[in-house]
């Protein structure tokens, strides 16, 4: 989901840092700032199940708080450590997984469909359509023209997402552009054919690529689909009459749809993520890191909005499968980021509460 949060003139605002004194505590116990306060204020204001705030600069966690229930109307505290579904927040790390390959040589961000998918029969259309067209949503990919001829079976789930993915980049460059190459048109489908692309190149499946290029070289405890077990539920909904979704039965999109927005992350283990981007850190090159964080056109670049504020260049990204919501701002020139969460969503109220959220941290926190 696309939408860029918060007034840019409130991102120049200043203020006293809150209390920063860190405890001395042994190396298993966390030593960020607690911000449960904060986060149970904004839960009670805006009639949330319940919220996650963070606050990383270039070491890690700098503040975290959590306040509320893993299920509206039940008495089970969410903690630190519960994971969160981040929604298009996951396309960063798409982008991010791309941008190993790159860095590898085995494809160039001007690769074209054609190279992404040298199997494949491709429409002359798509001849000058490109990886980073796929990632910056200029590559004329209409999701509903892309999705419509699949979706059901997808929700059935006969084959594995692999194979889901494969099939949909067949379908889709078989024929011309639905879209308008060129033009901004915001495409999960784009992010998916993405996925597909490195599983033929590599031989194995998106979710193991993350995990072995993104989650495990960064001690990134994740994972894909709903949270289960000891996790928060989604909830749809309006502010104080809740519904929870068990996400035993149908709480996320389909599995095939992992590139565009399906991985969760306790808010800890998302954030060395997130320093990556703050800082231009080792997963990538200087280069592909600069790629990614580039505007692309309107506003765009590889996985992030790209936005001029009065604080530098921040990089910006919402996630929601519309069960859940979160919030992130990243500012490379700072190193600092902030993060607001929540196991609901409700347009346009959930936005709401994260971007006050936003604004609380970087109130707290300046850049």
């Amino acid at each position: 989901m696309l939408r860029t949060w918060l007034t840019l003139g409130l991102l120049a605002c200043t203020g006293e840092v809150g209390d920063t004194d860190l405890e001395d505590t042994d190396q298993d116990t966390p030593t960020w700032v607690n911000l449960d306060s904060l986060a149970s204020d904004l839960v009670a204001e805006h009639e949330l199940p319940s919220m996650a705030l963070m606050v990383v600069n270039a070491n890690g966690v700098v503040a975290l708080g959590t306040a509320g229930n893993r299920v509206w109307g039940e008495d089970d505290p969410i903690t630190a450590f519960d994971a969160f579904h981040l929604g298009s927040n996951t396309k960063a790390m798409t982008a991010t997984l791309a941008g190993t390959f790159v860095d590898d040589g085995d494809i160039a961000w001007d690769s074209t469909i054609q190279e992404l998918f040298p199997e494949l029969e491709v429409n002359e259309a798509w001849s000058e359509i490109t990886l980073m067209d796929l990632l910056s949503h200029h590559a004329g990919v209409d999701d509903q023209d892309a999705f419509g001829s699949v979706w059901n079976d997808w929700i059935d789930e006969s084959e594995t997402p692999e194979q889901f993915r494969a099939e949909l980049a067949a379908a889709v460059f078989a024929d011309p552009p639905d879209g308008d190459p060129g033009d901004f048109e915001y495409s999960n489908a784009g992010y998916v054919l993405v996925g597909a692309a490195l599983e033929q190149l590599s031989g194995k499946s998106w979710e193991t690529l993350m995990d072995e290029r993104i989650f495990t070289p960064l001690g990134m405890e994740c994972g894909f689909g709903a949270p289960t077990g000891g996790a928060p539920w989604g909830h749809t909904g309006s502010p104080g009459d809740w519904d929870p979704q068990d996400p035993s039965g149908f709480a996320d999109n389909p599995p095939a749809m992992g590139p565009a927005g399906t991985v969760h992350c306790p808010l800890p283990d998302w954030a060395p993520f997130i320093v990556q981007h703050a800082t231009h850190g080792s997963l990538l090159s200087e280069e592909s890191f600069a790629a990614l964080q580039q505007d692309q056109g309107d506003d765009y670049g590889g996985g992030w909005n790209v936005v001029d504020t009065n604080s530098g260049l921040a990089l910006q990204h919402g996630g929601s499968n519309t069960l859940w919501n979160t919030n992130l701002w990243v500012f490379p020139e700072s190193g600092m980021a902030y993060v607001s969460a929540t196991n609901a969503y409700s347009d346009p109220e959930t936005f709401e509460a994260l971007d006050a959220g936003i604004v609380e941290l970087i109130g707290q926190y300046p850049l």
